[in-house]
């Protein structure tokens, strides 16, 4: 399991704390990493970070759609979600950076053309670098990010 995660560290906002947890295949066995990749499994194994002082990479940000467009990567995502709040505080914390990739999963169906960015526009301000479907992996080729950080105001 530690080879196959490539030793990435697994991180993880945990909802109802309103925390973060970070899991390390590094200090645990291939049978506890395996269990780690679990929700219960992260709630035992991760560690909470201190979001003030943590020095951390994301090298990958997965993020919930309900539909999102393969040419734009521009994404709806569920109502009620907070990832784009979780990007913002780890842009602002240095952790994501424009290198870390936004990946996103969706059925086919889910697949829309004509999401726009814009005032009023339904997009996401952190639209998708990749898209997994179960049929296919889709990369596209220009997303804009409008989201830069929180703004506190």
């Amino acid at each position: 399991a530690r080879r196959a995660a490539g030793g990435k560290k697994l991180l993880v906002v945990r909802k109802e704390m309103y925390d973060l947890l970070l899991v390390d295949p590094a200090k645990m066995t291939s049978q506890q990493y395996e269990e780690a990749a679990t929700p219960s499994g992260i709630k035992k194994f991760g560690e909470t970070l201190d979001v003030t002082s943590a020095k951390i990479r994301v090298d990958l940000f997965l993020i919930a759609s309900m539909a999102v467009d393969p040419s734009s990567g521009c994404r709806v995502g569920p109502p009620g979600s907070s990832e784009e709040l979780e990007f913002g505080m780890l842009q602002e914390m240095g952790a994501v950076v424009k290198r870390t990739s936004v990946v996103t999963i969706a059925d086919s169906y889910a697949l829309v053309d004509g999401i726009s960015l814009g005032e009023g526009a339904l997009c996401s301000k952190v639209p998708a670098d990749i898209i997994c479907t179960p049929s296919s992996t889709l990369t596209v080729r220009n997303p804009r990010r409008t989201l830069k950080g929180i703004d506190w105001e």
